[in-house]
């Protein structure tokens, strides 16, 4: 029986390494959990800033509407959950080749209209929600750092 060794330098070692599969899967799910509890807060997720005001005559609209409502829904606060069928149809997709996620709006809402058209509108109307903040950033590479780790360990074995 015959032995080989391979000796890789660490780049060429760095340059075949990839995030795994469920690595990508777990950053994918903390990314639309990040954007939605950030948005139901009334913040934008990018900046931190409160997001913009509702005119009076909306604030009152919204007082008085009697059909369905989201479950963080208040009348007063701008935090895109009206009916709540926007944050809920975040979707992300993860490409484990090119290592990236992609977060997206899908489906249809109720009333017919598409929900990527109904983010494009609101982002149009300054309400963007869709990003990532630097709390974000650094968790999701934290994510990709450990995995990094456990598949660098399980090399050297």
């Amino acid at each position: 029986m015959s032995e080989v060794k391979l000796n890789l330098t660490k780049q060429e070692f760095a340059r075949n390494l990839k995030l795994s599969p469920q690595a990508l899967l777990q950053a994918r799910d903390f990314w639309i959990k990040r954007v939605q509890r950030v948005t139901r807060s009334g913040k934008y997720i990018v900046t931190g800033a409160k997001l913009k005001k509702l005119s009076k005559a909306y604030i009152d609209f919204r007082r008085s509407f009697s059909g369905r409502t989201g479950e963080f829904f208040k009348p007063s606060k701008s935090n895109l959950t009206f009916t709540g069928q926007l944050l809920e149809s975040l979707k992300a997709r993860s490409n484990v080749r090119q290592q990236t996620i992609t977060l997206f709006a899908s489906g249809r809402r109720d009333d017919g209209l598409k929900n990527e058209e109904v983010a494009e509108y609101v982002a149009e109307n300054g309400r963007p929600f869709l990003g990532i903040d630097q709390k974000g950033i650094d968790r999701i590479e934290q994510i990709g750092k450990r995995d990094i780790r456990r598949s660098w360990k399980k090399r050297r074995r």
